[in-house]
């Protein structure tokens, strides 16, 4: 064989071989192609995956820069997830302190190579809008074991977190309210013994020398203005006994908008906007009054400069929904928004959450007593209804009142026969009082013997179901709040063991609207506590 065929056939195989290895090759490029094309598919779904997240998700080097982000940390920093990348937290956040504790938490987890919960902590945007997050940290391993980085996963709990400082404050409220009623019962019944040993004492200082009878007529005042606070804490408690009838919203705005008006100063602007139908509810329309009348005050203290105050209405259907995801602790149906609108200073968020805190105020020493808005909030709530505030300050507030709505009432039925003639007494009543405190059935028995009246006393209820059992009387004055057997308990079975006599219930205060429920069983009236001299004589004319 020659050299032309051996060098023939070594060309031969050469390309042979270069053939193949060219085949080899272009498998090995589809192959690599496919495995390329598969990674960054893998990615896209994973970016997919993160940017669905409705929570934040990043993942951080140990400098603190964003080596990854998600769509939804992203947008709250106000900028895209590619401009995130390779920039930390203080390029996007203004609140710098906020940062350097999101800093030292990532250090920390890095460092001791342990995840770490954070369950609240403010997260703060660049446009300055604060939110709540709860934050997962863990750190993300190497092949050979170092940590350099860490993936944070943080979930938005802004709302979730309003709704349980609102459930903590009605808690709260709730708390203060049970303290504040126990007191104003106990205020009461001292008060009552005050005011009527004054009125007692009146006659017997004729002729004294005018400084002595100033004293007793100073201490006279001052328990009174001491009963209007204790009313106030009343309303808070939601203790103050209610006479609730239908009537239209609109027109107890109205008159409440015209006293208003005549006690403030003219550069202060009232306007009312009524929703166009009538807003029929069932209220007591002197509490409900009142409490816009504070809302008003409360008002104009904000605005000593003048301004507007815009008193507005509205009707609304409050779905589970609506109720379950804004905080109202209402049960579901339609309802009267009444909104109380000025233009004043405004409040802080400090202000806000403890502005229906009884003797909460931000006024001066001497120039307020902080009962206004939470004699509003009791009242409110003795409703059924619920109360907000919206402010900021230099914005002025807003307070929502929600007040369940009413049908229309029914026209009351004429009268086709005159009322029977009241029974005649005699001028002596046998009378049973019964209150666990000494004081005041001393007071009240001295003054009731005055009048010529024969007083039996009782200690408790047990104690005035024994003398009811074994003796007859034509009125028994019942206090409410006693041990061993409360006022309403008694009731019942004096009614049965003595039907003739006529019960007037007397109380410093209505536990869970009792004296409402005893007022509609046949007791005959309400002695609220204190009372005074002429008062306790037309609660026994009252009876008959």
């Amino acid at each position: 064989m020659g050299n032309r065929d051996v060098e023939g056939e070594s060309a031969e195989s050469n390309e042979a071989e270069l053939g193949v290895l060219a085949l080899a090759l272009a498998e090995a490029n589809a192959e690599l192609s496919r495995l390329r094309e598969g990674a960054f598919a893998q990615s896209e779904f994973l970016r997919n995956v993160i940017d669905t997240v409705p929570g934040f998700v990043c993942v951080k080097a140990e400098n603190g820069r964003f080596v990854l982000a998600n769509k939804a940390m992203a947008v709250a920093y106000g900028t895209t997830t590619d401009d995130i990348v390779g920039k930390s937290d203080f390029d996007f956040n203004p609140d710098h302190a906020e940062v350097q504790k999101f800093v030292e938490d990532d250090r920390d987890v890095i460092a001791n190579r342990r995840a770490k919960y954070i369950p609240a902590e403010k997260f703060t945007t660049r446009e300055g809008v604060e939110r709540w997050i709860q934050t997962t940290k863990v750190p993300l391993f190497e092949r050979d074991g170092s940590c350099l980085h860490l993936l944070a996963v943080a979930l938005d709990i802004t709302e979730r977190r309003k709704l349980e400082i609102d459930l903590f404050t009605a808690q709260k409220l709730q708390a203060v309210g049970q303290l504040a009623g126990g007191i104003a019962h106990d205020f009461n019944n001292a008060l009552t013994v005050i005011l009527g040993a004054c009125e007692s004492l009146q006659p017997s200082l004729i002729g004294l020398p005018d400084e002595i009878q100033d004293d007793c007529r100073m201490i006279a005042r001052s328990a009174q203005h001491a009963a209007r606070l204790t009313s106030e804490l009343l309303a808070f408690s939601r203790k103050a006994p209610l006479r609730k009838v239908v009537v239209d919203l609109h027109q107890t705005i109205a008159s409440a908008a015209s006293m208003l008006a005549r006690t403030i100063d003219r550069s202060i602007k009232i306007e009312t906007n009524f929703f166009n139908e009538p807003s029929y509810a069932l209220v007591d329309e002197s509490s409900v009054q009142s409490a816009l009348l504070n809302l008003g005050l409360n008002a104009r203290d904000a605005m000593p400069g003048g301004g507007v105050i815009r008193v507005s209405t509205t009707s609304l259907f409050l779905t589970e929904a609506d109720c379950r995801e804004s905080g109202f602790d209402l049960p579901p149906g339609l309802y009267h928004e009444i909104s109380v609108i000025d233009s004043g200073c405004g409040m802080d968020e400090v202000t806000k959450a403890r502005v229906f805190e009884p003797f909460f105020t931000t006024k001066a020493q001497g120039q307020g007593t902080g009962l206004g808005l939470s004699s509003v909030y009791g009242t409110v709530r003795s409703h059924g209804g619920n109360v907000r505030v919206y402010s900021d300050p230099g914005h002025g507030s807003v307070f929502k009142i929600y007040l369940p709505a009413q049908g229309k009432p029914k026209p009351a039925e004429p009268e086709t026969q005159s009322a029977p003639e009241p029974p005649r007494e005699s001028t002596t009543l046998r009378v049973l009082l019964v209150d666990d405190e000494p004081l005041v059935r001393r007071q009240t028995r001295r003054t009731l013997e005055r009048y010529g009246h024969l007083v039996t006393e009782a200690t408790d209820g047990a104690h005035a179901l024994a003398l009811v059992d074994y003796e007859s009387f034509d009125v028994v004055i019942l206090d409410m709040v006693m041990p061993r057997l409360g006022g309403d308990l008694a009731f019942e079975r004096i009614r049965i063991l003595a039907p003739r006599a006529r019960v007037i219930i007397a109380s410093g205060f209505s536990p869970e609207g009792k004296v409402d429920v005893l007022l509609r069983k046949g007791a005959a009236a309400f002695l609220q506590k204190p009372y005074r001299e002429n008062e306790l004589i037309a609660a026994l004319v009252a009876s008959r």
